[in-house]
């Protein structure tokens, strides 16, 4: 018995979606209580997943049976499925927008605002009697179509079945809802979205509304849904996104969670680095004392150390004469200032390894710092004036070391320093958890104890050490309004 394409499309669909659908959807419940999920209200955004996953399963199943499928079915699946399914969609739009409003009416103590008056609006109750009155006011046309024409309805099965105006019906709803979704979206514009929200909301808008007209012309076109079931090929993209949108993506962005000030122990160094904030203002901060290479040796040695596990020796190789030729060797680009008991074994084990491949007459690469290799005894640092030159990053670094004295009371930041330190925050916690013992172990651990007791002491006499605790507690209130509003 040979099938039509019809069969084979509803039939590779039912066999790949039921089983993603359904593990996204247990891996989503299961991590209900981790941002960004939480803030979507995951109870909601499943009831609504399990109608698209049960929409999906019938329109799999009336593909495999188009020419058995019941006219009156397909109808009344379809009006009931999309009303019941655009209605959850704008019910979560409008918890969201008034969520998130309330939180900022809450947070600045704003007892009068519109939206603390009107709490109850997002209450469950009036929820159902609100989306279910409108839920019934929408079906009326699809019953009122049946009534017209129950006759013709009641013969016809597959895709012979003629939904006559009730198309249009449906169309006008997708795209009226689709302008809902991008309404609230605009309106968020002004509103902190740090979990995304705003982004599924108007891509779901957008994605939705394109191929639901897509779906509205293909209906209307019996002679090439004959050849092969373009207009439910759409209905599966549609309902492909939203499922992606409302689960799959806030999935991927709890597998890595940004850095927040939030429980953040900034009185203490090590806790200080490991806030982005904190990181950055004390890097810039460093860059104003002249010694941000400090920092940034520590913060690299940190970022290799785990992800060392990964590499294999070569490429641990390759990482060492990076690091080595960036910060040990003598006039380096960010040379790091180290008692000489603890530079001695690096200079054994790196500087005469980079001086064996020298001597060999293999070129290193510019990561590898060829342009500041020096060539002497073994065991003995040289710099890269020494060497014949030295690129630029190495005489401009020297010259900046002979002028830092001179310079050290200047209130204004080293340009050279200030662009090394950045704007972006290195998370070294999104490296790896688990870190390993490197050849820089006892150096990472002397400059972190230099900045420790020297640098960190004097940073929190600071006024932008005083913002940033400042910043801590704002969070910290924040947060509090945000549980109660189950956004945190």
């Amino acid at each position: 018995m040979l099938y039509g394409a019809s069969f084979y499309v509803g039939l590779i669909w039912l066999i790949l979606f039921i089983p993603i659908s359904l593990i996204f959807s247990i891996w989503f419940y299961k991590r209900r209580e981790i941002q960004p999920i939480k803030a979507r209200q995951p109870g909601l955004v499943l009831f609504i997943d399990f109608i698209i996953i049960l929409f999906g399963i019938i329109l799999g199943f009336q593909r495999i049976f188009s020419d058995k499928f019941s006219c009156m079915l397909n109808i009344w699946t379809a009006n009931v499925g999309e009303i019941l399914l655009l209605n959850c969609y704008c019910w979560r739009c409008w918890v969201l927008y008034f969520r998130f409003h309330l939180a900022q009416a809450r947070i600045n103590g704003q007892d009068d605002s519109f939206f603390v008056k009107r709490a109850e609006w997002i209450t469950f109750p009036f929820l159902m009697r609100t989306l279910g009155s409108l839920g019934v006011l929408a079906l009326f046309p699809c019953g009122l179509y049946l009534a017209h024409n129950l006759r013709s309805v009641a013969s016809s099965e597959g895709d012979a079945c003629d939904k006559g105006w009730a198309v249009y019906v449906q169309l006008s709803y997708a795209l009226l809802f689709s302008g809902v979704f991008l309404a609230f979206s605009w309106k968020l514009r002004g509103v902190s979205d740090m979990f995304g929200i705003r982004n599924e909301l108007k891509w779901t808008a957008i994605v939705g509304g394109v191929f639901a007209i897509s779906w509205g012309i293909f209906s209307t076109q019996p002679e090439i849904n004959a050849e092969f079931p373009v207009s439910t090929l759409c209905l599966f993209v549609i309902i492909a996104v939203a499922f992606s949108f409302s689960i799959v993506y806030p999935l991927y962005v709890s597998l890595k969670p940004s850095p927040s000030l939030l429980n953040a122990d900034v009185h203490n160094l090590r806790g200080l680095l490991n806030v982005s904030a904190g990181q950055i203002s004390f890097k810039r901060y460093l860059a104003l004392e002249f010694s941000v290479e400090n920092i940034l040796f520590y913060l690299e040695c940190e970022v290799f150390a785990r992800e060392c596990g990964r590499l294999n020796v070569q490429q641990k190789r390759d990482k060492e004469q990076a690091i080595y030729m960036k910060y040990i060797v003598e006039d380096a680009a960010y040379q790091v200032n180290l008692p000489a008991s603890i530079l001695k074994p690096l200079h054994e084990s790196i500087g005469s390894r980079l001086r064996r491949i020298h001597r060999s007459g293999s070129t290193l690469s510019l990561d590898q710092g060829a342009a500041g290799l020096g060539l002497g005894g073994q065991g003995e640092p040289y710099s890269s004036e020494e060497a014949g030159g030295g690129s630029r990053d190495s005489r401009r670094s020297s010259k900046k070391h002979n002028n830092r004295d001179k310079n050290k009371s200047s209130s204004v930041i080293d340009p050279d320093a200030l662009e090394a330190c950045g704007t972006e925050a290195i998370d070294v916690n999104s490296v790896s958890t688990q870190r390993s013992v490197t050849v820089f172990q006892e150096a990472q651990d002397n400059i972190f104890r230099l900045m420790e007791t020297d640098s960190f002491p004097r940073y929190q006499q600071t006024s932008e050490y005083a913002a940033l605790q400042q910043k801590v507690v704002q969070e910290e209130n924040q947060n509090t309004v945000f549980k109660d509003l189950n956004l945190a």
